[in-house]
């Protein structure tokens, strides 16, 4: 062979050799980012499964914060209209908002001496409903608000203990009642001269069992009503002018009572 063609042949093989050795530089560095490599349909479609997995949770987690934004009440005032298909549960004060308040169509569970250690075992009588039990009440009817207004009969006992049987007595009236507004109504004060002068009925001790009774409020299905708000005086007691007997008023305020009442609802 002559040396020319012996130049040309080397020549041949080298840019051959350089043709091959570019195709696999190519290959190897510039197709998988083009996604043309053997494996870049699995990557691609493994990144688009994370991104589509990232954008449901997202998604899901708005719908979620949605769900759970919980709306704000207020107390707003109502006609009489409202008690219509209310329940008031107390004590003696209770009973003088029925026997002399002005809450027509509401009905009552009232009783002297009630509390919430006996409120289960007592039987009241109601209306035409003759006497029942709390149990047997709510199984046979439904409210769609629910007072309840206990404590001066408790002072004798631990707090922490009656303000527990509380807590108790609310979640399952709420069960009987799941949709009812169910109203936390605070102790009602005593006079001054009787809360300086007695070591149980006085009104440090009905404030902080108020404040008990005041932290189960959760603002969309207990409420807490401070019915103190139209009678204390400048020093948060009871105003000697407006009660006979230190602890219960005059009937007369009944109606005003029975008025604040109606000032003070929630609707939904």
């Amino acid at each position: 062979m002559k040396k020319g063609q012996q130049l040309l042949t080397i020549t041949g093989l080298l840019l051959a050799t350089i043709f091959v050795l570019g195709i696999a530089f190519i290959r190897h560095y510039q197709w998988p980012e083009d996604g043309l490599a053997a494996n870049s349909d699995e990557e691609i479609e493994t990144e688009l499964y994370i991104e589509t997995t990232e954008s449901i949770e997202m998604t899901d987690n708005t719908q979620i914060l949605e769900t759970e934004e919980e709306i704000v009440y207020e107390f707003v005032k109502s006609d009489v209209s409202y008690f219509n298909d209310a329940l008031f549960i107390g004590d003696s004060r209770a009973v003088g908002i029925k026997e002399y308040g002005t809450l027509e169509g509401m009905t009552f569970f009232t009783l002297e001496g009630m509390s919430i250690h006996n409120l289960w075992q007592k039987e009241v009588a109601v209306g035409e409903f003759g006497e029942l039990t709390l149990d047997e009440l709510l199984d046979t009817n439904s409210y769609g608000k629910i007072y309840i207004m206990l404590g001066y009969n408790e002072i004798g006992y631990d707090q922490t203990y009656s303000a527990n049987r509380y807590k108790e007595t609310l979640d399952r009236i709420h069960e009987l009642e799941p949709e009812a507004i169910i109203y936390i109504c605070s102790n009602l004060h005593v006079t001054e001269k009787l809360s300086s002068t007695s070591e149980l009925y006085n009104n440090v001790n009905i404030n902080n069992y108020n404040e008990k009774l005041k932290a189960f409020e959760d603002k969309q299905t207990y409420f807490y009503l401070e019915v103190n708000t139209p009678f204390d005086d400048e020093k948060g007691n009871l105003p000697a002018d407006v009660t006979s007997d230190q602890v219960h008023l005059y009937a007369k305020y009944y109606k005003q009572w029975s008025e604040w009442f109606c000032e003070n609802t929630i609707r939904k």
